[in-house]
């Protein structure tokens, strides 16, 4: 596993869902697509095979679960920016920006493991 490739993978994966949110992306995304942890690039790792080696690792678990609340938290704000509501969104994007702190954090850990 290339965790600096899952990183930066990551990260833009991230800066997409953000140019969802500031609509300066042409795209249209619904919130059932982003908050699925299974279609990222990360998630399709986390649940396949490639990552059994990792699975009594307690930073592998950590991820597992930031990751998930990571993708919901994005399909929770998407979902409300796409209903106009900007301040009920506004107020989750602080836990959508620690999340990902946090999936790079374990990420990180799980590197030099």
């Amino acid at each position: 596993m290339n965790f600096d490739k899952e990183i930066k993978q990551h990260l833009l994966w991230r800066s997409m869902v953000e140019s969802l949110f500031n609509k300066s992306s042409k795209e249209f995304a619904l919130p059932s697509v982003i908050s699925n942890d299974h279609h990222c690039q990360l998630g399709r790792w986390i649940y396949s095979h490639d990552s059994d080696a990792y699975s009594d690792n307690p930073y592998y678990n950590q991820l597992r679960e930031v990751h998930k609340e990571f993708h919901a938290t994005a399909g929770t704000i998407l979902t409300l920016f796409q209903q106009g509501e900007v301040e009920k969104a506004q107020f989750h994007e602080p836990e959508f920006y620690m999340l990902s702190d946090d999936v790079v954090r374990c990420l990180e850990e799980l590197k030099v493991q």
